[in-house]
């Protein structure tokens, strides 16, 4: 499977407002770019060190989905891939429970046991054991349909010792229309544009209207026109623009796709629709 898609945000005038996150600890809204001085700044005054301080982004440049998190020593590295699922990774899919696995050279550590009981290539080894500070490394789910960037950004004194625990994650993103500016709503698969309510509409009927042959004005009328006739026999009173149907009514094939945009990296991905949370 390809690379993880990649949301597509052309306007870029509120950039700034796309990277906040909030930190757990101060409840301070923090940028992206600023936040890991902002934890380095609160581990300055803590004691001696028992936890990392891990970076997770969706992307190495201008992410949307970002999370720093407190990864305690002696914690299996299993616990942050169970927290990336939980907030990000996992939703109404068909696979279930995919495997995933770090690769943290020279070795790949896997969310199941391939190797026959081997923890040394398996999620349970400890992070002490594998984990140096400065160090980058990837995060694979699903057959490499979604891959995250991880590293090791510091070191400090943590009190939650009890699991993997988030210190500051990116608050949920108002992504603009790529056409208007618009808040968007949903994202289309082909090319992970951005798209608010209204501009999707547009974009439906531009598409149904390419799909069906439709190219004067006249046409596009007469087609809009059929349309609102056979809507009004069969007594239909709205169509889903996610629903399959929609295009099969009309005798429309290979239909473009459309999902709702969500606080993940993997919105865009068909079968996607939203974190478990």
């Amino acid at each position: 499977m390809g690379k993880s898609p990649i949301i597509s945000v052309k306007n870029k005038d509120n950039m700034a407002n796309l990277h906040l996150g909030t930190c757990s600890k101060t409840q301070k809204k923090v940028s992206f770019y600023e936040a890991e001085q902002h934890l380095q700044q609160l581990a300055s005054n803590e004691g001696k060190s028992n936890a990392f301080i891990v970076r997770i982004t969706s992307s190495e440049i201008d992410p949307l989905s970002w999370v720093f998190l407190n990864v305690p020593f002696t914690s299996p590295i299993e616990e942050i891939d169970l927290l990336l699922r939980k907030i990000w990774l996992e939703g109404s899919e068909e696979n279930q429970n995919p495997i995933s696995y770090f690769i943290i050279d020279p070795k790949n550590y896997f969310s199941v046991d391939l190797f026959d009981g081997k923890d040394d290539f398996t999620m349970k080894i400890p992070a002490k054991d594998v984990f140096a500070l400065g160090q980058n490394f990837k995060h694979y789910y699903d057959q490499e349909s979604s891959i995250l960037n991880v590293k090791v950004v510091g070191e400090h004194h943590s009190e939650d010792l009890d699991r993997v625990s988030i210190l500051l994650k990116n608050d949920e993103p108002v992504i603009p229309c790529n056409k208007c500016a618009a808040q968007a709503t949903h994202v289309r698969t082909i090319d992970r544009v951005c798209l608010c309510s209204k501009c999707l509409d547009n974009d439906v009927s531009e598409e149904l209207f390419a799909m069906s042959g439709c190219k004067t004005t006249a046409e596009k009328a007469a087609l809009v026109e059929m349309m609102d006739e056979q809507t009004e026999e069969e007594e239909v009173e709205d169509f889903d623009l996610e629903d399959d149907d929609f295009f099969d009514y009309f005798g429309v094939e290979d239909e473009p796709e459309y999902l709702p945009l969500f606080d993940s990296p993997r919105s865009g991905i068909k079968g996607y629709l939203g974190p478990k949370q």
